[in-house]
């Protein structure tokens, strides 16, 4: 991502780690905390407080986000039908994938 805001290099592991474990489960559902506090050795709360103060998202805010960067990436490069792409990135609706991306 280009973050307009400069990082330090911990905060940049962070993001990199908290990106990675939730493109590895774009399909769950919802979100393993229990897993993800393992996978960045953080507190729920410890995680919150650094991603909102870096992004200013919630941890389901960032979540739609990167959803909607690789449907995006996706629709791009790879010229797949919007159900397609929908069911890549986790979303069940296809209607709440369009509506998400006009935003």
């Amino acid at each position: 991502e280009n973050n307009p805001i400069s990082l330090s290099k911990q905060e940049d592991e962070f993001l990199q780690k908290l990106k990675t474990f939730i493109e590895e489960h774009i399909l769950d559902e919802n979100i393993e905390m229990g897993l993800m506090q393992k996978k960045l050795a953080m507190s729920r709360a410890q995680i919150y407080r650094k991603l909102k103060a870096l992004t200013g998202l919630s941890i389901g805010a960032y979540r739609k986000h990167i959803r909607l960067h690789q449907a995006k990436r996706l629709i791009q490069s790879q010229q797949l039908p919007i159900e397609e792409v929908a069911l890549q990135v986790g979303y069940n609706n296809v209607n709440q994938l369009k509506e998400d991306l006009e935003k």
